[in-house]
């Protein structure tokens, strides 16, 4: 576990943190580009993903906000 910690960034450990914590991830790829979904049929599970789920929106719509988008 240190180890890869030390190799992520900070949204890659929160990913990690919700497979290590039951979360079951896919990867799929779109005509736009690729996504990562991660699900869970455990209800402690799912409200993390949603928690992590609003974190991504923040900061996509930071990120818009800094493009003047």
């Amino acid at each position: 576990e240190a180890e890869w910690k030390a190799g992520l960034c900070d949204h890659c450990e929160q990913i990690m943190a919700l497979v290590q914590s039951g979360a079951t991830i896919g990867t799929g790829n779109t005509k736009d580009g690729s996504m990562l979904v991660l699900t869970s049929a455990d209800a402690a599970t799912q409200t993390k993903i949603a928690g992590f789920e609003m974190q991504c929106e923040k900061m996509m719509s930071a990120m818009a906000q800094s493009k003047g988008m």
